[in-house]
Parts: structure tokens; sequence; C-alpha cells
């Protein structure tokens, strides 16, 4: 199963990457979200993990265009980020989220999520 790895930076973009190949997914990868919204067009993978905060696109800009998008299946999205407060959760969760992960994350707990979707 394809999944789409958003992050703009490249030590999260490998870790996120790797996770999606443990968990028996082929990751396509992108480092912002403009470049993500193209690939997902492309590609329709069925789970997406994106960064909140990254230049052109946000993760929560490219979560409400996911959900505007009429599909036969539903993606998954899982927003990974360093933001925390409640309000940021809420946030998330109010573009269309599926789940929101907070960096830094524990990668065993990390990938049952991914597995779990």
């Amino acid at each position: 199963m394809r999944m789409l790895v958003v992050d703009d930076d490249p030590v999260y973009r490998t870790l996120l990457a790797g996770l999606a190949r443990q968990t028996g997914h082929d990751p396509l990868i992108a480092a912002d979200g403009e470049e993500a919204w193209e690939i997902f067009l492309r590609d329709q993978p069925r789970i997406v993990l994106t960064d909140w905060m990254m230049p052109v696109c946000t993760g929560v800009e490219l979560t409400q265009r996911i959900r505007s998008v009429e599909l036969d299946i539903r993606p998954i999205v899982i927003i990974v980020t360093s933001l925390s407060a409640r309000e940021h959760v809420l946030d998330g969760f109010r573009a269309g989220a599926d789940d929101y992960v907070a960096k830094p994350f524990d990668q065993e707990i990390f990938a049952a999520r991914i597995q779990a979707a």
C-alpha cells in the first residue's frame, strides 16, 4: 500500500519513510505540501503522514485539500508535528485529520498507530 510522507525536514522524512517500509508500505516522499498535493492527486495513497509547518502549503492546508476531493476510498491522514498545544491538536482534527502525533514520538508506538490505520 502506498503511503505519502510529507515533511520539510530531511531527517524526519527519512525516519517516516523508514517507518512506512517497516509497516509494509511503499513510501512516496514530498518535501512540502504543494509537492505532496501533486503526488496525492497522481498516486492517491491510502495513508498520508504530514508535518504541519512547511513552506508553500502547510499540513493542515494539505489535509483540507485532501478532504475536499471526492474519492472512492477515504485516505487516512495523520498530522505529525512539534505543535502539541491543545488548540493545534483540535485545529488538526477540525481540518480532517484522522490522527495527530506530536514530535518527537516513540517509533514503536507510531508504527503501531500506522498499522492500526
